[in-house]
């Protein structure tokens, strides 16, 4: 922010502007030349103002140049959001709004709004502050990514209910296949179709057959707790 000393009209061009700055701000020479050249309807006026940055009562205006682009567009971009939401107006009149505001207008409203102060400001800079009020940025940022944390619980759940109906399948077929396997094995010593290759014959559920299975989950429980009492025990 640099004051300058001669006290000038906002319209009046920068003679003393280096050439590196002189095209900076394109929307601040578009802004002025509207304040210079008359406002458009009535209502469009009333409702996104037309008309050049300046602080009433401050003899040295000052002038705010070259700030990055990003920022500009971040700006612009919550002005133009605010513009739809608050004033009910259509995107393109939003954007056409806040493209026009210069740096200065921009700079000063968001600051004005975030710091809570009232100064005397032409109509434009006084409507993008109340914009900038209605929408706090940081409120925003902290709602949207409990969105996306919502969003992602439940994907996530969606994911968990998946994996326990397929942790469900896999349980049946693993009883199924040990019963199989068990009969197969008590098979061997019982022979439980005796001579019999009828497929319709074969007893699955045979009590011999659920009673190996039986020892075998047992003697696989003993195993593993011995396994597990033996790796934590400590080295003497």
């Amino acid at each position: 922010m640099a004051a300058h000393d001669v006290v000038s009209a906002p319209d009046e061009p920068e003679h003393a502007t280096s050439g590196s700055l002189q095209f900076t701000d394109h929307q601040d020479a578009a802004q002025n030349a509207t304040s210079k050249g008359g406002s458009g309807s009535t209502t469009g006026a009333a409702t996104l103002p037309q008309s050049g940055f300046r602080l009433v009562g401050v003899q040295s205006q000052p002038h705010i140049k070259a700030l990055p682009e990003s920022i500009m567009n971040a700006l612009r971009e919550q002005v133009r959001a605010a513009a739809v939401r608050a004033l009910g107006v259509s995107d393109s009149a939003a954007r056409e709004f806040s493209r026009r505001l210069s740096q200065g207008t921009l700079v000063t409203a968001f600051l004005l709004a975030q710091l809570d102060l009232h100064l005397d400001v032409d109509p434009a800079t006084e409507r993008a502050v109340e914009l900038f009020r209605s929408r706090d940025p940081l409120l925003g940022s902290v709602v949207a990514r409990l969105v996306n944390i919502e969003a992602s619980e439940h994907e996530r759940d969606g994911l968990l209910r998946k994996l326990r109906d397929e942790l469900g399948e896999v349980r049946q077929t693993t009883a199924v296949v040990e019963q199989a396997l068990a009969y197969s094995i008590a098979d061997r010593t019982e022979n439980f179709l005796r001579g019999s290759h009828n497929l319709h014959d074969a007893p699955i559920t045979h009590k011999e057959a659920i009673h190996l299975r039986d020892m075998v989950r047992e003697a696989t429980r003993k195993q593993s707790k011995l396994e597990r009492e033996r790796e934590g025990r400590p080295i003497r």
